[in-house]
């Protein structure tokens, strides 16, 4: 892909750039995950997170039309560490959280800094399974500290939503458990937004029905583990098409989704049967391609 057309991968995708690197680069960079690695271990104890992430089920919406607003629910489920009060969740403090359903009722919630407390009268017991709904909404675009995590633009012919958040950015746009080491097992997202759009995710697309006049629910469905910050969507009035991988000595092919500008539809075509070969060569040196009973998919972005 040429630098003014870049790509977010959806699913799995490495960007390869002209770069040095040298030891003591590799070293820095070793040492920098390294403490980040420390204090995520000292923060992710009983007073914190406390639980281990299962399941999320997401609704937003949004509209590129009306501004770079976000509003919605995100449901979590999970396994409870140890017996505790309350457990946490990350968000960041300027994004407002309205409520938090437990078991049917509203639940007490504490925010401290970028995390919020979740409170349980019956308290959360050790090992078992439970959940709790979030609803919150804010602006999450231009967030000091985000880098880009959720953006709000304009290309050629028309305005776009989108969300890049390796490897940190998650809590800047979404309720979440941010962390490097805990993958969600499953997830299901529903964006609802404008007639005119289209929206990119991880999984595989389900469903889209009309809400309103004006307004679709899409809903994808991811049934792979996925850390926190590959979580994504991309929200413009994409063209779509699909290419297909075959795989050597595999009788299925693999779909290569493809969402890019109107204005990219004629070279995007064309260009992005590189990457089918790619995927073809990889899957038969290493290991069978990871999200196969899935996709591989991209949806274009204004980053360049």
């Amino acid at each position: 892909m040429r630098a003014s057309k870049l790509f977010i991968a959806l699913i799995f995708s490495y960007g390869i750039v002209n770069a040095q690197v040298t030891d003591e680069l590799i070293c820095a960079e070793k040492a920098h995950f390294h403490r980040k690695a420390l204090i995520e271990k000292r923060a992710n104890n009983d007073a914190y997170h406390g639980y281990n992430i299962g399941y999320h089920r997401c609704f937003w919406k949004l509209n590129p039309y009306e501004g770079s607003d976000i509003s919605g629910s995100v449901l979590f489920r999970f396994r409870v560490d140890n017996t505790v009060d309350s457990l946490a969740f990350d968000l960041i403090q300027q994004l407002q959280v309205d409520s938090v359903l437990v078991n049917g009722k509203w639940a007490k919630t504490e925010r401290r800094s970028n995390q919020v407390f979740v409170f349980n009268d019956q308290k959360w017991k050790a090992g078992s399974l439970d959940s709790f709904t979030v609803y919150y909404h804010g602006n999450p675009a231009g967030i000091p500290g985000g880098w880009g995590a959720y953006t709000y633009d304009n290309h050629a012919t028309g305005p776009i939503i989108h969300t890049l958040s390796q490897p940190y950015g998650a809590p800047f746009w979404w309720p979440c458990k941010q962390s490097l080491t805990d993958k969600i097992d499953s997830i299901d997202i529903y964006v609802e937004t404008h007639k005119d759009f289209k929206v990119g995710s991880n999984g595989l697309l389900l469903s889209d029905v009309s809400t309103s006049d004006e307004l679709h629910k899409i809903h994808w469905s991811h049934r792979y583990p996925v850390v926190t910050y590959l979580v994504a969507i991309a929200v413009t009035n994409y063209v779509e098409f699909t290419d297909y991988a075959h795989f050597d000595g595999r009788s299925d092919s693999l779909p290569v989704l493809n969402y890019v500008f109107p204005q990219f539809e004629a070279s995007s075509r064309s260009e992005v049967k590189d990457i089918l070969p790619m995927l073809r060569l990889m899957d038969s040196l290493f290991i069978p391609y990871r999200f196969e009973k899935e996709k591989y998919g991209h949806a274009q972005f204004t980053w360049g």
